[in-house]
């Protein structure tokens, strides 16, 4: 066992070590790292981990037992440059690799990274940062402090990718060229990302940064043409200043950042001031994400069943599965509140995963007992970030084989605008599905904007009109219309209708005598936890008579 005070003298040298270090594991993704390899490559150390480190490295034996090479670094700026590799691996009790240790150093004394991007000839990151700290230094006696401008582009690396780096750095120049248009001659402005910039306004007050956050915005609206074509670009812009939010070099990037992810988060072509607010806001999504990451080994999380009915029989022929998350220290949580942070850190995956396995568990237990028809199917609500992931109906397939369950029985709904996001991908990907034998529904239909050409084309079995155009139904006209409209479209694709949110007898009359096929809502029951919903449907007939 390695001592406390051991592990301290060793961590006391690694941060003082002009050699980069990493740690990377058997898979070779990397684990730890230094600073002197975020120096030597360019990404900072939060980027570093967990990468493959043949990402940015020209060598595909680098792992093996005590390695000594000349092999090429990629680094995030700046060209190529030769270093020295060397490698220990790290054993285990059972003789197994746990890790690698590695060391390496730039073969050139004058390659480390440039304090300029060598495309757009401005400051790097680490010389902004360097200007930036002298103004603060400097700054104490102006009266309205200093401005940080983060600048963030928008799908700039999907142009990269698409068109290539050539035509991608004559973009990147004609975006410094029109930033530098945008600002007085001298103020600092530099590209500290490979789709980031950033500008430092001294003695500007709050309505003197928006002016030049708003101009910024108009200017990169402008397509930019090369090559005989045009070339679009949107971008969000976050704001902080000093001393009402930050007085320190880091906290003013910190909260810079943190402006710029709600400007993100707000759509394209947008720019956010820090507020106290926010940064609330911010600390108190970390915490629920905290959170939400152990929820499933913590056994946090339930599903409800809310049935489907037929609208002639009254017989239920299905049931929307709804997740629940009762955490311990913060009880019940909203879905609203964190499905968006589980699919923008990408823990929506395995939430999902555990989702329909769990719902293909319980739903083969209620056929088991006796108590459900083999026809039930239930259905999961599938988000543009699953939809969107490559192995999707392969991880279903594999839970279903696993579980027992019969495709059919297994019902996957998505958003309307969640199938128009990419429609000639999620084509093939519910074609995937339907050769699967699993039930596709279109989720909260008439409130996107489909196309219908694309929806004809979408291997489809159920329409789901949304809820807010059943609410009204009876007293506005035009729900009225769009409503039956949908039922008597669906019908003539050959789709079925089930309409959600039924609440009064009334509504349920109206869409009987319209021809919808089946209904769902609190008029015949709430969503309801896995035991009430096996004793619904152990009443025997199926059915339900009254509402619940």
């Amino acid at each position: 066992m390695i001592s406390e005070h051991t592990n301290q003298r060793f961590q006391f040298l690694l941060e003082n070590t002009s050699e980069g270090f990493l740690e990377i594991d058997p898979k070779g993704t990397i684990v730890t790292a230094n600073s002197a390899a975020e120096n030597l490559t360019g990404w900072k150390i939060e980027e570093l981990k967990g990468t493959d480190y043949k990402s940015f490295l020209d060598c595909h034996s680098c792992l093996e037992s005590s390695t000594k090479k000349e092999v090429i670094l990629y680094r995030k700026i700046g060209p190529p440059c030769k270093i020295f590799w060397r490698s220990t691996p790290l054993y285990n009790e059972e003789g197994l690799i746990e890790s690698t240790l590695c060391l390496f150093h730039s073969l050139n004394p004058t390659s480390s990274l440039p304090e300029y991007d060598p495309i757009t000839e401005l400051p790097n990151r680490n010389l902004f940062y360097t200007f930036l700290d002298k103004i603060l230094a400097s700054s104490s006696h102006y009266p309205y402090g200093v401005s940080l401008l983060i600048i963030d582009l928008e799908h700039f690396k999907r142009l990269n990718n698409t068109f290539g780096y050539a035509i991608g750095d004559k973009v990147i120049q004609k975006v410094a060229q029109r930033l530098a248009e945008c600002i007085r001659k001298g103020t600092l402005l530099a590209r500290t990302e490979i789709d980031e910039f950033s500008i430092v306004l001294e003695n500007y007050d709050d309505r003197s940064s928006a002016t030049i956050a708003k101009k910024i915005l108009a200017c990169l609206e402008a397509p930019f043409h090369l090559q005989d074509r045009d070339f679009y670009l949107s971008a969000n812009i976050g704001i902080a200043s000093t001393p009402n939010h930050a007085q320190t070099l880091g906290s003013l990037i910190k909260i810079a950042n943190i402006a710029l992810s709600s400007a993100k988060k707000a759509g394209r072509n947008q720019y956010q001031f820090f507020t106290p607010e926010l940064n609330q806001k911010i600390s108190d999504q970390i915490i629920l994400e905290h959170h939400l990451r152990k929820a499933i080994e913590q056994n946090e999380f339930s599903l409800a069943y809310q049935p489907k009915v037929d609208v002639q029989t009254r017989e239920i022929i299905g049931a929307e599965a709804l997740l629940r998350w009762n955490n311990f220290e913060l009880g019940e949580i909203p879905p609203a509140y964190f499905i968006p942070i589980a699919e923008e850190t990408g823990f929506i995956h395995p939430l999902g995963a555990w989702v329909i396995k769990t719902c293909c568990q319980q739903s083969q237990l209620w056929q088991k007992m006796k108590i459900a028809a083999p026809q039930l199917t239930v259905s999961v609500n599938l988000s543009m970030h699953q939809l969107s992931k490559h192995n999707l109906m392969e991880m279903i397939s594999s839970i279903l084989e696993e579980t027992g369950c019969p495709p059919h029985q297994l019902e996957i709904e998505l958003t309307e605008s969640a199938l128009m996001n990419n429609p000639v991908q999620n084509i093939s990907v519910l074609e995937e599905a339907k050769q699967l034998g699993l039930t596709i529904s279109v989720d909260d239909f008439g409130t996107g904007y489909s196309c219908l050409s694309h929806l004809k084309r979408l291997p489809l079995n159920i329409i789901k009109i949304d809820r807010s155009f059943i609410q009204d139904i009876l007293s506005d006209p035009n729900d009225a219309i769009i409503a039956s409209t949908i039922i008597q479209l669906s019908h003539g694709l050959g789709l079925k209708v089930i309409a959600e949110g039924v609440e009064t007898e009334e509504q349920f009359n109206f869409l009987r005598d319209k021809g919808c096929d089946f209904a769902q809502g609190f008029y015949f029951s709430k969503p309801l936890p896995f035991g009430q919903f096996a004793q619904l449907l152990s009443r025997g007939e199926n059915a339900i008579t009254l509402p619940v």
